[in-house]
């Protein structure tokens, strides 16, 4: 047991304005009684103060100060709690070490099956029969630290990347709105929220070389390739395809069916690679 607090929990908040659900949380968090938000950090770096997107505005507005991680971490007096959604920063050892009730982090993907990056889009080409998100505490491995909740679904056969982010969106949001009054009413007592530690014997760590490029492997069977098109029929991604006589011919999944999406020409290829 450490001391009981009375006074709101100092909370710095840690998202991505380029993701909905994380903009989202934020107002979440603003709007938790017993919480007083007392910075956010948007992306890295010079980011916060060079993007004005709505995380951006949603904290100015609040009258939040936009930090970044260096930035919070010479104040982190005033953060008693951390909490990260999304965000793309990795918490150094002594920083999480500092912060008196944890740092709190929302994975978008069942933990430990997969820890790390593009989960959805993994566990869309391993074939996985469920999906998920989870909200657990920080330590200094990477998504490695004790799970305070989770929640979890089948990934049914019409799913796409596109259609199970969307779903792990709302999984997220689900476990912020229903800890948070734990948080703050464990820390009333002289407590962390509970905690249990992840089972390492399932443990899978993905990193972020995932190829931008879906290009499809039609030696590895139907099944192979259904899996690559709706791993890569997502927003972040150029939907999966192959490239026959100068064309490169794009798929996507509709209705649990392989669609086609558009066909483009050598020459559209290479406006492409210039404008972006």
């Amino acid at each position: 047991m450490v001391n009981q607090i009375s006074a709101p929990l100092g909370t710095s908040y840690f998202g991505s304005s380029s993701e909905e659900a994380s903009v989202r949380g934020l107002e979440i968090v603003l709007a938790q009684p017993g919480i007083n938000v007392v910075s956010v950090t948007c992306g890295r770096g010079a980011e916060i103060h060079e993007q004005d997107g709505p995380m951006q505005r949603i904290a100015r507005a609040a009258g939040v100060p936009l930090l970044s991680l260096a930035g919070v971490r010479r104040d982190v007096s005033s953060a008693d709690l951390v909490i990260s959604f999304y965000n793309p920063v990795i918490f150094p050892a002594d920083f999480i070490d500092q912060v008196h009730w944890g740092v709190l982090n929302i994975h978008p993907g069942p933990l430990p099956e997969y820890r790390g990056s593009c989960s959805v889009e993994h566990a869309l080409l391993d074939g996985a029969t469920e999906f998920g998100a989870t909200l657990h505490f920080c330590d200094k491995g990477i998504d490695t630290g004790p799970i305070v909740d989770e929640e979890r679904i089948p990934i049914t056969r019409a799913d796409t990347a596109r259609a199970l982010w969307s779903k792990v969106d709302n999984l997220a949001l689900l476990l912020l709105r229903r800890t948070l009054p734990q948080v703050v009413q464990a820390a009333r007592v002289g407590h962390r929220v509970p905690a249990r530690p992840q089972d390492t014997t399932r443990a899978q760590y993905f990193d972020s070389n995932l190829s931008r490029e879906g290009r499809l492997d039609l030696s590895k069977g139907w099944d192979a390739v259904v899996q690559q098109v709706r791993a890569y029929d997502h927003r972040r991604w150029e939907p999966a395809f192959i490239e026959c006589d100068g064309h490169r011919i794009h798929f996507r999944y509709v209705d649990g069916q392989v669609v086609l999406d558009r066909v483009d020409a050598a020459n559209q290829l290479a406006a492409r690679v210039i404008d972006h």
